[in-house]
C-alpha cells in the first residue's frame, strides 16, 4: 500500500505545518539510499530480495537494516496521526 500524503493532506505544497514530516521523509531517503549506491538499505533488498542475482545466498538477515529503517517509519506515522488528529487504524 502506499500512502499518497498529497490525498491526505491537500494543502500538502502550500503549509508550512507539513516541514517537520518532509524533513523526516527526506532523512529516511538519505538512510534508505538508492539501488546505485553499493551497500546502501536499497541495493540490498533490490539485490538480496527483489531481485535473482549472484549476491544472494540462502538467507541473508535483514535485522539491522529494519532495526535502522524502523525508528524514522515510526515517527512518520506518528506526524501522520498527529496532523490528521486521528490515530491509523490498523487491519491485516
Amino acid at each position: 500500500m502506499i500512502i499518497q500524503l498529497l490525498r491526505l493532506f491537500p494543502d500538502w505544497h502550500r503549509n508550512s505545518k507539513y516541514d517537520r514530516i518532509k524533513e523526516i521523509i527526506r532523512d529516511l531517503r538519505k538512510l534508505y539510499g538508492t539501488a546505485q549506491k553499493l551497500g546502501s538499505h536499497c541495493w540490498v533488498f533490490n539485490k538480496m530480495m527483489a531481485h535473482p542475482t549472484a549476491h544472494r545466498g540462502h538467507s541473508y538477515d535483514y535485522t539491522e537494516i529494519l532495526r535502522s529503517l524502523g525508528p524514522p517509519i515510526q515517527e512518520i506515522i506518528a506526524e501522520i496521526e498527529l496532523l490528521r488528529g486521528v490515530p491509523f487504524t490498523w487491519t491485516w
